[in-house]
């Protein structure tokens, strides 16, 4: 028996991650927008194929499908949470089974506010996870040497299917496979065959999805949900009111992310300082300048997280937090172009950069934004901590690796101890709703999920929230449920 866990050990942990996704994926509540898109109100969307309501088709029939079945929901949530950190690894180094442990150890160290946005909601995962496990699909054969009519097909439908998620990621698809076309040309007067196929079904995709009504309405500022900038004096306030929400969502609420990227980051800039003894002063100031950001940056943003009342400068402190948001994400950049000495990691680490840079300078300009539209996003610094740490480090260092490990399974029993809780509470409420339907009550009480900071949309606390409830339970409209604070919401 030994023998056999010493063999297959990395299998055995890898399928022990998959279980655990998997039985997330069904503990999960339904809520929110999942109540619409599993009653009529879903089915009346899909029969008029979502006419002026959004252009994210493929989003939209995914959902309407998972939030029917618990049994497609527990394998599309479980399955797709584990090839995020599965993929990564394989795109970044496949013998190297460190960086599955350590994409792991992060996509469970999300902050509560993007786990329950874009994990813990079912609508939300569809919609933002999905178009992050079809990118990093991308990259494996844009990596790959591989070339014939079949793989360009492929990346065609890749690029569509990409494009019908989510808008700022619609574009980004566009943007990122024109520069890898212009790069590749400069680079050695070639064309990139894959990127240009993928850039022509994703170019299709966003033609499908903005020929939907609803961004006539959008652009028309008639819409009563999306909102976009049309003049410069409304283009600077929206990126001044989103400013706040960018900064923090992007990378200060990252705690371990950024502890990890800034330690990586430090033991590079030490190896060449001190253990190289670099004897370019311009280079030894630019590097002393990086470790000043990147330790000042981490000590601020952790005392912030220890005490978020904290206003190191009152009014002023998040413009002053911004900026030094905006020198750390420099700052990476700065220490990968002057202390890194391999082309390969460097025109890797750029990439991704660059492609958090165009996905973030989007958001300054729409409205609404959340957490769950930088995930793409936290997903891209993981690859940039795992392309960092396979540079610094040749071999696997076990105490890393027990390191993640232990952070693996002590974030497990954290979130099963929540979710089953919640799991047990949701169960029960719906039990009783029905009992009490069926009993012919007319004024039910219903009680409030625990952990709600872990849940998104999950009580019902206005006339929407209620109104999503009652469809998805065929629950009579002279029924009036008592939600958030006992006070009940009527029609």
């Amino acid at each position: 028996m030994k023998d056999f866990i010493k063999k297959h050990q990395k299998l055995l942990i890898m399928l022990g991650v998959l279980l655990f996704f998997l039985i997330l994926g069904y503990i999960f509540p339904y809520s929110g927008d999942d109540w619409y898109w599993g009653s009529s109100v879903g089915y009346a969307r899909f029969k008029t194929f979502f006419h002026d309501y959004n252009g994210r088709y493929a989003a939209n029939i995914i959902s309407l499908v998972v939030n029917r079945s618990l049994v497609l929901r527990t394998f599309y949530v479980g399955i797709l949470l584990f090839l995020i950190p599965y993929l990564s690894y394989k795109l970044i180094n496949e013998k190297r089974f460190s960086l599955f442990l350590l994409a792991t150890f992060l996509l469970l160290a999300v902050n509560k506010s993007m786990f329950r946005q874009v994990i813990a909601w079912t609508s939300g995962f569809v919609n933002y996870t999905t178009p992050v496990v079809l990118l990093l699909v991308y990259f494996h054969f844009l990596k790959s040497t591989k070339e014939n009519k079949m793989i360009y097909l492929l990346m065609f439908f890749l690029g569509f299917g990409l494009t019908l998620f989510v808008e700022h990621i619609t574009i980004y698809s566009i943007v990122i496979n024109i520069s890898i076309l212009i790069f590749a040309y400069l680079k050695s007067k070639k064309i990139s065959f894959k990127s240009l196929f993928h850039l022509a079904g994703s170019v299709a995709g966003a033609i499908c999805m903005f020929t939907n009504g609803n961004y006539l309405m959008v652009l028309e500022n008639k819409s009563g949900y999306q909102k976009i900038s049309h003049s410069f004096i409304d283009i600077i306030r929206r990126a001044h009111a989103n400013m706040t929400t960018i900064y923090k969502e992007a990378v200060m609420n990252n705690i371990w992310l950024n502890i990890i990227l800034g330690v990586l980051l430090l033991a590079i800039i030490i190896k060449v300082l001190y253990k190289k003894k670099e004897k370019n002063s311009k280079k030894k100031i630019m590097g002393y300048s990086a470790m000043v950001i990147i330790i000042g940056f981490l000590m601020y943003s952790l005392l912030a997280y220890l005490n978020p009342n904290w206003r190191i400068l009152l009014n002023y402190t998040p413009y002053f937090e911004f900026l030094i948001t905006v020198l750390f994400y420099f700052s990476i950049l700065l220490v990968v172009l002057l202390f890194i000495d391999n082309a390969d990691l460097k025109r890797n680490i750029f990439f991704y950069w660059f492609s958090i840079g165009v996905l973030i300078g989007q958001l300054f300009f729409v409205s609404p934004i959340g957490s769950r539209c930088f995930f793409i996003c936290y997903v891209l610094f993981i690859l940039i901590i795992l392309e960092l740490y396979n540079y610094c480090y040749k071999k696997d260092l076990l105490f890393v690796n027990h390191l993640c490990g232990l952070g693996i399974i002590i974030f497990m029993v954290y979130l099963a101890s929540i979710y089953l809780y919640t799991y047990k509470v949701d169960q029960e409420r719906i039990r009783d709703l029905i009992k009490e339907v069926e009993k012919g009550n007319k004024d039910i009480n219903f009680e409030n999920l625990p952990y709600d900071e872990y849940v998104w949309d999950g009580n019902v606390y206005d006339y929407t929230t209620y109104d999503k409830l009652k469809h998805y339970y065929h629950i009579p409209d002279d029924v009036i449920i008592n939600g958030f604070s006992n006070k009940g919401v009527k029609r």
